[in-house]
């Protein structure tokens, strides 16, 4: 009889420990998954904001086209400021940014320039 009710007091206790261990579980997830929710949906803003940085840069886009414009047929040190002017933009924008590196590439694919913390550490 002492088993039988000893036994019967250690399904009780298992089944409930199990079911509260069960909801902490269930909770601990749904926190995760609510806190996920937001670092990446701040992430996406970031994303965005960055994208409307490089889009609204006149400075940017201004060097840019003209470097491409004039790239075949301007002397070299024309080229030459005419990179310098895409690098100062694409500094600014890294200054505002912060990203590890910005790259500027021509429609060819050559490397026009770089900025960010990384910059140096980049390579073609």
């Amino acid at each position: 009889m002492i088993a039988f009710v000893l036994s019967a007091v250690f399904v009780v206790v298992t089944l409930s420990v199990r079911g509260q261990v069960r909801q902490s579980v269930v909770d601990k997830l749904d926190t995760g998954q609510r806190l996920l929710g937001k670092l990446e949906q701040r992430r996406i803003d970031d994303l965005r904001t960055q994208a409307a940085t490089f889009a609204e840069s006149s400075v940017l886009k201004a060097g840019l086209h003209t470097y491409q414009a004039e790239r075949p047929t301007a002397p070299s040190e024309v080229r030459q400021q005419l990179v310098a002017t895409v690098a100062r933009a694409l500094e600014a924008i890294a200054v505002r940014l912060g990203p590890d590196v910005v790259v500027a590439r021509d429609v060819d694919g050559g490397l026009v320039s770089v900025a960010g913390r990384l910059a140096a550490e980049w390579t073609a």
